[in-house]
């Protein structure tokens, strides 16, 4: 028991330590994804963060929001230790001209739909009540650069 909380106190650490990805600075990341989780959201409800580990730049964490994003994550359900990236299209107006929504291109090159069903039904659960939730398992991928 005490390792898995020790292991729990290290991935929240690591998470913390994650530099927040700036799409407006640099507009495409990509590297090995390295985890996903469920967070709950204080203002908008719970959406699911990816660690992407870069090989010029060290390890991101990217705040899957905005439908767009998230669908086309959630499509793909990258797979822990494969290749992903993501680019930020710009702003782009609604088939209305009203409103304008964050455009994005997602690409992965593995996938894993069972985990990705158990993230989706933990993002579900958040809505309920809870707190954070591991999705998926952190695999050690070693020096994949």
């Amino acid at each position: 028991m005490a390792d898995a909380i020790d292991e729990l106190f290290d991935q929240a650490k690591e998470e913390r330590e994650a530099e927040q990805w700036d799409f407006d600075e640099k507009s495409t990341i990509k590297g090995i994804l390295i985890g996903a989780t469920t967070v709950r959201g204080r203002e908008y409800g719970p959406y699911y963060i990816l660690r992407i580990k870069t090989k010029e730049d060290g390890t991101f964490a990217i705040p899957v929001w905005g439908t767009v994003l998230e669908n086309q994550v959630v499509e793909l359900a990258p797979k822990v230790g494969s290749p992903i990236g993501i680019q930020f299209l710009g702003l782009v107006d609604n088939k209305d001209g009203d409103r304008q929504y964050k455009d994005w291109i997602v690409v992965a090159g593995d996938n894993d739909l069972e985990a990705w069903v158990e993230l989706a039904k933990k993002k579900a659960a958040l809505k309920r009540g809870g707190g954070k939730v591991a999705a998926t398992e952190e695999e050690d991928i070693g020096d994949l650069f």
